[in-house]
């Protein structure tokens, strides 16, 4: 059976070369080094953070949100994140998000 719900990611934007061209290293959305994912089947907030990198070596933390249900999701992020009273992103039914965050974030969820 298909997995329905929403796939939190945390990962750091920006490529591993970021001593070598500071200046291009965290312009790029890409995921470099993956640092957790969580499969929420309902509603709620992560019990995953976002984390800090090592000694600085990764880029920005950021969340992949990738909305798997049949409808559209309202998320929230940061220290206390509210997916009901905001403030809030709207993750479209099917669709995939990236945000970026700072370490210690978490992410929560509700239906739209």
């Amino acid at each position: 059976m298909a997995f329905s719900g929403v796939l939190v990611t945390c990962a750091f934007a920006g490529g591993i070369s970021r001593y070598v061209e500071p200046a291009f290293s965290n312009t790029i959305a890409l995921s470099a080094r993956l640092a957790w994912s969580e499969k929420m089947t309902a509603g709620g907030t992560t019990t995953n953070t976002a984390v800090v990198g090592t000694a600085g070596q990764e880029g920005q933390p950021t969340f992949e949100i990738a909305n798997s249900t049949s409808s559209d999701v309202l998320v929230s992020y940061g220290a206390a994140p509210d997916a009901v009273n905001g403030p809030l992103i709207l993750v479209r039914a099917g669709e995939t998000r990236n945000v970026f965050c700072k370490p210690g974030d978490k992410l929560a969820w509700a239906l739209a």
